[in-house]
């Protein structure tokens, strides 16, 4: 029921800059600190289960199973080094900013929703790695203003669309695109208008 995953449950998505897509940075380049190194080489040996195996992982966990914790982080680590791509041109440390997204999943996960239903336990804690990712990111670089909001999210929409197209081979619809980045609709179309309009 289990294999081995380098990149286990990868995302792969393609960073991006304010409407251009940039080449897709490897999660090998992410960093090259010795210790970010050793980091993913530790990762890259967890055990990684199906789908399948983590929704019942998810279920166990909301029954009260609380001995499932450790192999759903497992299963997580890459996909949090998978998510710091977004934030990559960020000016903070990226093992840091992965270490608050596995923060964050941990929070998470001892502090489930007592109505979460199976269905939306990974969405929740998607949510809540970026959340951490992302209020991290604001603390260290003093973001207080809305127009640097807007830049950071326009930056992980314009990720998602690319990462969206490439898989399903059109450009994706707003609300696929709303579901995906967890950003409302009407906040997608006020960025996308507000950055093309500073484009022209």
């Amino acid at each position: 029921m289990t294999e081995n995953k380098e990149n286990g449950r990868q995302i792969d998505m393609a960073g991006a800059e304010a409407g251009q897509a940039e080449q897709e940075i490897p999660v090998d380049k992410l960093s090259d600190s010795a210790f970010y190194r050793m980091y993913l080489r530790e990762v890259r040996t967890r055990t990684v289960v199906s789908d399948e195996a983590q929704q019942i992982l998810y279920l166990r966990l909301l029954e009260g199973d609380r001995s499932v914790q450790t192999e759903i982080v497992d299963n997580w680590l890459m996909r949090i080094v998978e998510l710091a791509r977004f934030y990559k041109d960020t000016p903070v440390v990226m093992e840091d900013v992965i270490q608050e997204g596995n923060m964050g999943l941990w929070l998470a996960l001892e502090q489930l929703p007592s109505d979460l239903k199976e269905e939306q336990v990974d969405s929740y804690l998607l949510n809540c790695v970026r959340d951490a990712m992302e209020n991290y990111i604001r603390e260290i670089t003093g973001e207080a203003d809305r127009e640097e909001s807007v830049v950071a999210k326009a930056a992980l929409l314009y990720s998602a669309r690319e990462h969206l197209a490439k898989e399903n081979g059109e450009v994706p619809s707003l609300r696929r695109l709303s579901e995906f980045t967890h950003i409302s609709a009407e906040e997608i179309e006020d960025i996308f208008a507000l950055m093309k309009n500073q484009e022209n």
